[in-house]
């Protein structure tokens, strides 16, 4: 009784599509203006993040040799990877929602194609992220720089939500706004 209960639970229901940019490059039209508008951002976000890998360096000078500071370290590489809420997301996708043809009701455009392109995306931001996280943690040399350099980038990770949030609020006019409310529509089946 109990399992037939959850398998129509699990029929009934449905995940919707997350509230970032990511949610535009699937539901909006590839020549339209959030489409771009979210292009623009996860790009923007792809340089920063290789500018500050770029600036990240293997010298002896940066290794710290005190104890305390080595052992926040380690304690924050739970949180480091906690953090990666992009590549948490791209987990829950893959593990929870399938495609189906109701995906489209909604917006033509939300195709699996679009489905897979904004969650490789999401992917690469969550790794490119994960990797200046550790890497500027590791070049930090005292405690404090520790969690300051982790509030930055928690920010940095974020600046996405943030312009959804905007658009959302109409700060980028009707049409864009519209699209929010579009991608709202938007469900998956539970895996």
């Amino acid at each position: 009784m109990l399992l037939h209960q959850l398998d129509s639970y699990r029929e009934r229901d449905r995940l919707p599509l997350s509230e970032d940019v990511y949610a535009f490059i699937v539901a909006c039209p590839v020549w339209s203006a959030p489409f771009w508008f979210a292009t623009y951002f996860i790009l923007v976000k792809y340089i920063i993040y290789g500018i500050l890998l770029s600036d990240i360096s293997n010298d002896d000078e940066y290794i710290n040799k005190e104890p305390l500071v080595q052992v926040v370290k380690f304690f924050l590489i739970p949180v480091a990877v906690t953090m990666q809420d992009d590549l948490m997301t791209v987990y829950a996708n893959v593990a929870n929602k399938k495609y189906d043809a109701a995906v489209m009701r909604p917006s033509k455009h939300a195709t699996q194609t679009k489905v897979i392109v904004a969650n490789v995306a999401r992917l690469l931001d969550g790794l490119l992220s994960l990797g200046v996280n550790f890497g500027v943690m590791l070049m930090t040399n005292t405690i404090l720089n520790v969690f300051l350099n982790f509030a930055a980038l928690h920010f940095l990770q974020y600046i996405d939500n943030i312009f959804y949030e905007l658009v959302e609020k109409g700060f980028f006019g009707d049409r864009m706004e519209y699209a929010t409310t579009l991608c709202k529509k938007i469900s998956f089946p539970r895996r």
